[in-house]
């Protein structure tokens, strides 16, 4: 979309007026897909945190080349997929025991 490549600069730039507008333009609609991929409520709003955290911190990995909406729900699939491999590695226990 345009400006998304604006608002990234100045995101890497340390600009959180930028970063909030990224995260009001995309925010609803990755947490949305966070909780469709692991329907899972609360574990869809802590990695949409962890996706903006990253964000945040590593703003300087996107390289402009594609969309950055493309980038954004590749790493929110990345996160949910890493989410729900660590679940099926945990044993699952009763509240009983």
């Amino acid at each position: 979309e345009r400006g998304d490549e604006e608002l990234m600069a100045r995101t890497q730039a340390r600009d959180e007026i930028a970063f909030e507008a990224l995260l009001g333009r995309y925010g609803a609609a990755l947490r949305l897909h966070l909780a469709h991929t692991l329907r899972d409520e609360a574990a869809a709003d802590d990695l949409a945190q962890e996706l903006f955290l990253r964000l945040w911190q590593r703003a300087d990995q996107w390289d402009g080349r594609g969309s950055l909406r493309s980038w954004l729900f590749r790493i929110a699939s990345n996160l949910a997929l890493n989410h729900l491999r660590g679940e099926r590695r945990r044993p699952h226990r009763s509240l009983d025991q």
